[in-house]
């Protein structure tokens, strides 16, 4: 396969990882030992990297929530950004309990509603419904001293805590072709991947398991064994 190649090899693979786990965890053996990352790109985007460490010098205290109504996308293409984005802000915390509903008219790779409960108590909704008929782009963040909120789509996000907010603008949303550098710049720098294939898998499960629950119409619960076979829709 593609990963059979000189341990000195960068590579960076486009998301989602994988069409399924059983894929990935394939990808995962043949690349052990090479530098391996995934373009889930807001983790090189300087606005979420400043956020995070707001968050990080802990005045806002522990996660509590998160919440993300988007607009009409594919919860393969778009979701697994948004997924991967809120593990980043707060603290890289593992799933452990999903829920789904996906739109029923959309063929290929449909949006919907999921809930995620993750392993450091956080639950996140997330809204990528067709539905919605109009992008909102908000990502809502909710801890035990404050929040932040951020607008994709009026490129700002504001800090509130202790009766008080502060809004900035995001200077880095949209920059695509500068983003890109930065990415090549890490890979051939060798310096630690901003998103490993660990992080890539576990968004790929969350988006696995939201499509399964939707199917059968029931929460699905780790180590999600049985998504080993399914594949994601595209």
């Amino acid at each position: 396969m593609a990963l059979r190649t000189p341990p000195s090899l960068r590579i960076c693979i486009e998301k989602p990882v994988a069409l399924s786990l059983k894929e990935a965890k394939t990808i995962k053996a043949a690349a052990e030992n090479k530098f391996v990352t995934v373009n889930h790109s807001r983790r090189w985007n300087t606005d979420y990297i400043h956020i995070l460490k707001i968050i990080s010098k802990g005045k806002l205290g522990a996660p509590r929530a998160a919440n993300i109504v988007w607009g009409p996308a594919g919860i393969g293409n778009m979701g697994v950004h948004l997924i991967d984005l809120v593990r980043m802000l707060t603290g890289n915390p593992l799933p452990v309990a999903i829920n789904g509903s996906l739109d029923k008219n959309s063929k290929d790779d449909p949006g919907g509603i999921a809930s995620i409960t993750f392993n450091n108590g956080i639950t996140l909704t997330l809204n990528t419904s067709e539905k919605l008929k109009n992008f909102h782009k908000h990502v809502n963040l909710y801890f035990e001293h404050g929040s932040i909120q951020i607008n994709e789509r009026e490129n700002y996000w504001t800090y509130s805590t202790e009766g008080h907010s502060i809004t900035y603008p995001l200077q880095d949303n949209g920059r695509n072709s500068v983003r890109a550098a930065r990415v090549v710049s890490g890979i051939i720098n060798d310096r630690v991947p901003s998103t490993s294939l660990e992080d890539g898998m576990v968004a790929l499960t969350c988006v696995l398991a939201i499509q399964k629950s939707s199917e059968i119409a029931k929460e699905l619960k780790a180590p999600f064994e049985t998504l080993t076979d399914t594949n994601i829709l595209a």
